[in-house]
């Protein structure tokens, strides 16, 4: 994310000489880039290429905008959704997929599910993740009859994300022959890992709700944000999945928030000669399965 920029003016007027520089930039842009000769907003990329337009919908993942919320807007965002970036939690769920050679599993069992007892552990192995992290690792679901899918959450995934293939796959193969019982468990000929906390796009898997958040703020963070010298026009749409303060930490909610926030944008423009309209006619089949589920 760093490089990334979005530029935006609280008013749709400017001084000239803030009008003199937007027309050498554009001199300098594809016209393919502008939506009009004086666009409200600057994105400036990783690339080194600058896009200008009039509106944007920022899906950016709740974890990208608790890292670089600060840096990545100008003028900044208002502290009412700031604070409620800080207020909402972004976990982390991390999936480990284990490829056997062979099946090992009885065919009657579909799940392991692992119980640990921590109380034979001291004080300062608790406090040590890197003794404890796999500990976090609740169960191993059978996919096939040679694939595994093991689940893990929280600061233990974190760390997980660090380690090296081998280490994992030493250590699950180790949980498997201790919960079965079974020294000749195979070790997995591959083991393939999320990462969604140490990706730069993502920063974790998806919102909860923290002690001391509440819906109120994801209705902050969903709030668009209008021109100032006309309230009909959004410079800036919010939607992903923290958006939705029913449905966060769902892809649906994802989804519905997306058209929300396209159809908001389209419902602004209306009354232009050349608008147009977000139809849901001919959806697919998510479109059809949640047709009918209210967005307020």
């Amino acid at each position: 994310m760093n490089g990334i920029n979005c530029r935006w003016q609280r008013k749709k007027s400017i001084d000239n000489e803030n009008e003199n520089e937007n027309e050498n930039e554009n001199e300098n842009e594809n016209p393919s880039n502008c939506s009009n000769t004086n666009p409200s907003i600057e994105i400036q990329c990783e690339n080194g290429k600058t896009i200008f337009a009039e509106h944007v919908i920022c899906t950016l993942p709740l974890g990208v905008l608790k890292e670089k919320a600060n840096d990545i807007f100008e003028p900044p965002l208002p502290n009412y959704k700031l604070e409620a970036i800080d207020r909402l939690l972004f976990g982390t769920v991390d999936k480990i997929f284990l490829e056997y050679d062979r099946p090992f599993l009885n065919p009657g069992v579909s799940e392991v599910m692992l119980l640990w007892d921590d109380r034979g552990l001291s004080e300062e192995e608790k406090e040590d993740i890197s003794k404890t992290w796999f500990r976090k690792i609740y169960s191993f679901t059978k996919i096939s009859e040679t694939l595994l899918l093991g689940w893990i959450s929280g600061k233990a995934a974190e760390y997980m994300e660090k380690l090296s293939g081998a280490e994992v796959t030493d250590i699950c193969t180790s949980i498997l022959r201790k919960f079965l019982n079974d020294p000749f468990v195979p070790a997995p000929k591959n083991c393939l890992r999320t990462s969604w906390h140490s990706q730069p796009y993502t920063r974790g898997s998806y919102t909860a709700m923290a002690v001391g958040a509440s819906q109120l703020d994801i209705h902050s963070l969903a709030e668009p944000i209008i021109q100032e010298d006309d309230p009909s026009k959004i410079v800036i749409a919010f939607a992903g999945e923290h958006t939705h303060s029913s449905f966060y930490s769902t892809v649906h909610g994802a989804y519905l928030t997306g058209r929300t926030a396209a159809q908001a944008l389209l419902e602004s423009r209306k009354n232009e000669k050349n608008s147009f309209s977000l139809s849901c006619e001919d959806t697919s089949d998510l479109s059809s399965w949640i047709q009918g589920i209210s967005l307020n």
